[in-house]
């Protein structure tokens, strides 16, 4: 089951970016992008072309990145907020900086930092899915050790009763990760994972 979802998931992102390439895709804010144009971005990263790409997107030995989590947000019709890890001795600094940035404490090393918000606020409406983007190792890292660019990514699940987060805006939030936790030992592993897949599917037809 959960395979299977995933499978699809990745179809219909590739899909999104191919069958339709002069199709607009909203990124975050007032920004927006022909399918063609980020696709053919992502794939001079790699010297390939934007056919080859998608060819590769398509098969499980690749990972996707932004582009796919564009394309989701625009196929599900849901904000997919990003958000990467970093040690809370550098918490203020996202502000220092003048960076609008959602910040979660997860515990006396670690923190989130929102980075991206795509699909907002066009598709605020629904409610927003969440992911980190981290270092492979997480949680299994010390902070200040993790790696400063993500090369994973994870589910975040909200605590319910927690609003969602608007692009823009900043709003103090609670733990996530141990809840996730707690609701993983509770229950068959695979079981939450299908759980939350099948979730996630209740607005994807």
């Amino acid at each position: 089951m959960l395979r299977e979802c995933s499978a699809r998931l990745r179809q219909a992102a590739v899909d999104c970016l191919s069958r339709r390439p002069r199709r607009v895709l909203f990124l975050q804010g007032d920004e927006h992008l022909r399918a063609s144009d980020l696709v053919e971005a992502a794939a001079s990263q790699y010297n390939i072309t934007g056919e080859k790409y998608c060819d590769l997107m398509r098969r499980e030995s690749y990972w996707g990145g932004g582009p796919e989590i564009v394309a989701l947000s625009n196929v599900l019709r849901r904000p997919i907020y990003v958000y990467e890890l970093m040690t809370s001795k550098n918490g203020n600094s996202a502000e220092s900086e003048g960076i609008i940035a959602e910040k979660i404490r997860l515990n006396r090393g670690f923190c989130l930092r929102r980075m991206a918000c795509f699909g907002s606020p066009k598709f605020d409406r629904r409610e927003p899915l969440h992911i980190l983007s981290a270092d492979s190792r997480f949680p299994d890292v010390s902070p200040g050790r993790q790696l400063a660019n993500g090369n994973h990514f994870l589910a975040l699940f909200p605590l319910k009763g927690i609003r969602g987060i608007r692009a823009g805006a900043i709003k103090k939030k609670e733990s996530i990760l141990e809840e996730k936790r707690r609701k993983m030992f509770n229950m068959p592993f695979l079981d939450f994972w299908v759980a939350q897949i099948t979730k996630l599917f209740a607005g994807f037809a």
